[in-house]
């Protein structure tokens, strides 16, 4: 029962209640309904609640801390550069480019 309760409340949960329960701040919206989607709509759903929610925080996890990186860097610096530059300039693999257009979207 509890497996089903939680699992309904991450799909069934309005965008604005997860990033409340999340504690994150809200300009992180698309993050968390993309990570919504992923889980509950494109068929990311894996046979463990637990897996599932692990992976959302993950996401969030890493999306923050691409964001303080980037603050770091400056934010009208970050805000004048593109993504690709971005992403050389923290050591981060191309398949970070959604991440740093979501922090890049948060900071400018």
């Amino acid at each position: 029962a509890v497996v089903s309760t939680q699992s309904t409340g991450i799909c069934s949960s309005r965008l604005q209640q997860l990033v409340d329960w999340l504690g994150i701040p809200d300009d992180f919206d698309g993050a968390v309904e993309m990570a919504q989607e992923l889980i509950c709509k494109a068929g990311f759903l894996g046979s463990e609640v637990a897996i599932r929610e692990s992976y959302l925080q993950g996401y969030l996890d890493t999306l923050l801390k691409v964001a303080k990186q980037m603050l770091a860097l400056g934010r009208v610096y970050v805000c004048s550069v593109d993504v690709a530059t971005v992403l050389a300039n923290l050591g981060l693999p191309e398949i970070m480019t959604s991440v740093v257009v979501a922090a890049q979207n948060f900071i400018c």
